[in-house]
């Protein structure tokens, strides 16, 4: 394994290891569409500022992408390696 790939399945599994974050991905690969924090919160079930916390570290590595939406900022999954990722997990 080349050291950018085993860089790149260090930084998912990180990612993974926590299980709020491995929430969040879960939701978000079954949501199919870009989600808000709001919703994410009510099917989380975490406070907005963990939340936000989380989704900061996401962004950062590369793991999720967001879009300014009007008032609300939506998040998808950006790299397909975490669907891949969360297929082996469930």
């Amino acid at each position: 394994m080349k050291f950018e790939k085993q860089n790149h399945l260090l930084k998912l599994l990180k990612v993974a290891s926590n299980a709020n974050r491995l929430k969040i991905l879960q939701t978000l690969a079954d949501a199919k569409t870009p989600i808000n924090v709001t919703a994410l919160v009510e099917k989380v079930g975490v406070s907005q500022a963990t939340l936000s916390n989380h989704l900061a570290l996401m962004r950062q590595t590369g793991v999720l992408s967001a879009k300014q939406d009007a008032q609300n900022m939506l998040y998808s999954i950006k790299d397909a390696a975490v669907l891949k990722l969360l297929k082996i997990v469930d």
